[in-house]
Formats: structure tokens, C-alpha cells, sequence
């Protein structure tokens, strides 16, 4: 969208028509025309359209600490050698503190990340995960 903007600005087309052409409101096209006049000339294309940094904290765990959550969710529960009937957030959260891939997490953010991948380990069942033998796919049909 940021680059349809500069493109149509390049061929003369004015902010209303730009606006109506790509569905977005005039403030947006002035505010990336705007930038990209102002940026330096040594920046590239790429870094004069990218987002500006935001207010706020930064994240707290990496992609990489998140899938290996996501990971640890879908593997069968164990906990201190025994075994689970299934994950809940707390354990996750636990076991995930005990394998080093977090030095603390809260099961309410287990929870949101579970969430945000659709993943719902608590209703896995057993036959899902089990090894395919011979007649697995008979068995499922």
C-alpha cells in the first residue's frame, strides 16, 4: 500500500485521488508522501517505508522461546516422570521453566500463545500421535 502511494505520487496523481483509488483515507497518503520526501537521501526505498518504531516495551520472549513452546505443547505431557492425562497452561508453564527455554512465564501467557496458534493440546487425543502401524489408515477410515 505504502509503495502503490509513492508510485501514484511519482505519476503526478494528487492525494484525494490516491485516497479514493487505493480505499484509504487522505491523512494516510499525506502522512507517506510526507515521509518519503523527508526521508535522507541515503536511506534505501525499503527502509523509508518501513513502520516507524513504536511506543511500548519490548517483547518479552523471542520467536525462537515461542515455538519452542508451542513445540513442548505438543508433545505428550510428562511431568517429573510421570505421566499426564493432558498439558494445562500451568504445567507447560512449569516445564517449560524446568527445560531452560524461559527463566519464568506465566500460564497466562502460555495461554495467548496457544491461543494466537490455534493450538489446543488439551483435546489431542491418543490415536493421533501414536505411530502409524500397518493398518493406520484403515483403522482411521
Amino acid at each position: 500500500m505504502r509503495a502503490q502511494i509513492i508510485l501514484l505520487a511519482d505519476r503526478g496523481v494528487g492525494v484525494r485521488p490516491t485516497a479514493e483509488r487505493l480505499g484509504i483515507g487522505r491523512a494516510t497518503v499525506q502522512r507517506w508522501r510526507r515521509r518519503w520526501s523527508r526521508a535522507s537521501a541515503r536511506e534505501s526505498a525499503l527502509e523509508r517505508l518501513v513502520d516507524a518504531p513504536r511506543p511500548g516495551t519490548p517483547a518479552t520472549f523471542s520467536p525462537e522461546q515461542i515455538c519452542a513452546i508451542l513445540a513442548l505443547a505438543c508433545e505428550p505431557p510428562e511431568r517429573d516422570g510421570r505421566a499426564l492425562t493432558h498439558w494445562t497452561h500451568a504445567e507447560l508453564a512449569a516445564e517449560a521453566i524446568a527445560r531452560g527455554i524461559v527463566t519464568s512465564i506465566s500460564p497466562d501467557s502460555i495461554g495467548r500463545f496457544l491461543r494466537e496458534a490455534d493450538l489446543k493440546p488439551h483435546r489431542v487425543r491418543g490415536w493421533i500421535n501414536t505411530p502409524r502401524d500397518a493398518q493406520f489408515d484403515e483403522k482411521c477410515r
